[in-house]
């Protein structure tokens, strides 16, 4: 069979080798110059731009796919600091800090990390490789662990059980925007993001 794809993002890219691996004949028709969709770069002068992701958020999904086309997946380098966080007003600093993969010196992040880390777990095995109906929050798993997979809360809501430090709370409820939310309209089953940055290191 012949299949045309319109679009060389990570989405084309990747039905494309599936459909390749499958011994399918396949042609990926793309407008740009360059293939990448969101995840391409853009260049002008001496300055350079992602165009879109640039994290390698739940390492296990990419792995998963270069395996299942036969590739190896890319090999990752962690970096330390993880990132630096600045906040304050426009024009004026008000804090600023290095997180590395220590984080000792925040009271209850080990127990915020675990919490998490169960939220990502639960999360792989239960949604990430399916298409999801509502019916699959009723599962027994979800249902007897609301409270350490919270569907009916906000992130900032969940992390704020954990910390009230404002500069703490800005650092893990900045991960909203992955969703294009904020931390107070995310639900706070979207913790499970920050275990993938600060537990995984991404």
């Amino acid at each position: 069979m012949k299949v045309i794809i319109v679009g060389a993002g990570i989405g084309g890219l990747s039905t494309a080798l599936y459909l390749r691996k499958k011994g399918e004949e396949v042609t990926v028709i793309e407008k740009l110059d360059q293939p990448g969709g969101r995840a391409r770069s853009f260049s002008h002068e001496e300055f350079s731009f992602d165009m879109g992701p640039s994290w390698y958020l739940m390492p296990e999904v990419f792995e998963k796919f270069f395996h299942e086309v036969g590739e190896e997946p890319p090999q990752i380098t962690k970096v330390n600091p993880l990132f630096s966080l600045y906040t304050g007003k426009l024009n004026v600093l008000e804090r600023s800090e290095e997180f590395h993969d220590d984080f000792s010196q925040f009271k209850d992040f080990e127990s915020y990390l675990e919490d998490t880390q169960f939220m990502y777990s639960l999360a792989m095995e239960k949604f990430l490789f399916k298409e999801m109906k509502f019916s699959d929050f009723l599962d027994p798993a979800i249902i007897s662990n609301l409270k350490r997979f919270p569907i009916f809360t906000s992130l900032d809501s969940f992390n704020r059980r954990y910390f009230s430090d404002d500069f703490i709370l800005k650092a893990l409820g900045f991960s909203s925007v992955f969703l294009g939310g904020s931390p107070f309209n995310t639900p706070a089953v979207y913790a499970m993001v920050n275990y993938a940055i600060y537990g995984k290191g991404v």
